[in-house]
């Protein structure tokens, strides 16, 4: 029997992992999901280091939303 917090690291782990495959296959949306899972499983300090610090290259890389902006009726 494994103990909880030891098992979710190795979780915590394997989705950082796959945060990093995901990343090379340039599936940024896929990438941040695994990355935000990992942060939710319990991370040791070092993994939680670097979810987030590839979650901080992810926003970097994303093209903002641009909204379109509705033009003002012409009276």
């Amino acid at each position: 029997f494994i103990a909880g917090p030891i098992r979710e690291q190795g979780v915590a782990d394997s989705y950082v992992g796959l945060g990093l495959c995901l990343m090379e296959e340039k599936d940024s949306a896929s990438a941040a999901k695994a990355f935000k899972k990992a942060l939710e499983a319990n991370p040791s300090e070092e993994t939680s280091r670097l979810a987030n610090e590839k979650l901080k290259l992810l926003s970097v890389l994303e093209p903002p939303v641009v909204l379109p902006v509705q033009a003002a009726p012409v009276p």
